[in-house]
């Protein structure tokens, strides 16, 4: 089968487009023929070597849903469509940038069937993950004023919508005008070009000078301190991604007089079953039209360098799929 690997950790040109074996499954694994793999944040940091203990060579990717064309367990049948939903695709081990993958019986599960397949790998992670950080960390209230910095991405499309859905009304920041426009139509209240603005000092302006009443940042980087200035006191900010950064500094004085709560999430350490129960409820709010996953492009599996560097430059808008 093809499959994208890299031999070592470095830029987007590390990924190689190879012939590698398909592993047969053993007790308690199935194979499935992939359909369509989302590109993830995750799967960018990894590449570049943010878990340097990773085994080499390896696949990547963390999402993908998928034809069971092999099976080692009674409660998946041939030619099922699941999607994969646990620990260990792309993160030590199988990755799902490739024609086929080899994974436990216990993170696969049934595909709803009037649910599109590129509707279904959108939600992996992305979904999953903004609506756990919402419902378990944020908690927003019904009317409170929601930030969602660099909300042009996967997870920042995602929280959006979700975040709509709960209740708030949502702040969004992104990167160009256009952006700004979708974000609107995507349901935020107001939403602005952060490179042609001051966010927070726009914010307090949208908010009669009391700032917002929660953030969800999944961006990292130095928009923490700029998330920050835009909470009212007593303002709580969650975090979900660390793409543009993993180091930051923070007025701790600002922060102590202003009694600021910061906290993080991740769905890690989530079970398998766990995702699928978050999974089914966002497949239910498809089924309703009250959310829709935005897939900005897909590319052949073969020009995975290309889509890696499309992302990097932050080009697009939701979802980016590989197609082997």
């Amino acid at each position: 089968m093809k499959a994208i690997r890299h031999h070592s950790f470095g830029q987007p040109s590390v990924l190689r487009y190879e012939e590698v074996e398909s592993p047969a499954p053993g007790v308690g694994e199935v194979r499935l023929q992939v359909e369509f793999a989302a590109v993830n944040h995750f799967d960018i940091l990894s590449r570049r070597g943010i878990f340097p203990n990773l085994p080499l060579p390896r696949i990547v990717g963390f999402d993908c849903v998928a034809t069971v064309i092999e099976t080692r367990v009674a409660r998946l049948a041939l030619g099922q469509r699941v999607v994969v939903l646990g620990h260990r695709l792309g993160n030590g081990g199988p990755g799902a940038y490739a024609e086929q993958v080899t994974i436990s019986a216990e993170e696969v599960f049934l595909v709803p069937e009037d649910i599109d397949s590129e509707q279904v790998v959108g939600l992996g992670i992305s979904y999953v993950a903004a609506l756990y950080a919402l419902e378990r960390h944020l908690k927003p209230l019904p009317g409170e004023t929601v930030l969602i910095p660099g909300a042009s991405g996967g997870v920042g499309s995602a929280a959006v919508q979700l975040a709509k859905l709960l209740g708030a009304t949502v702040l969004a920041t992104t990167s160009t005008p256009e952006k700004a426009v979708r974000l609107k139509a995507l349901g935020a209240y107001v939403a602005l070009n952060y490179s042609g603005c001051d966010v927070a000092t726009e914010i307090k302006k949208l908010t009669d000078a009391r700032g917002v009443d929660a953030c969800l940042n999944a961006v990292g980087g130095e928009s923490v301190q700029q998330s920050l200035h835009c909470l009212r006191r007593g303002g709580r900010m969650v975090l979900l991604g660390s793409a543009a950064g993993r180091h930051v500094s923070i007025d701790i004085f600002d922060f102590l007089l202003r009694e600021l709560s910061l906290s993080g999430a991740t769905v890690g350490k989530l079970a398998p079953t766990e995702r699928y129960q978050y999974f089914l409820r966002l497949c239910d709010w498809i089924r309703q039209g009250k959310l829709h996953v935005i897939v900005d492009r897909v590319f052949p599996l073969a020009d995975c360098v290309a889509c890696h560097e499309y992302v990097e430059q932050h080009a697009q808008f939701g979802k980016v799929l590989l197609k082997p």
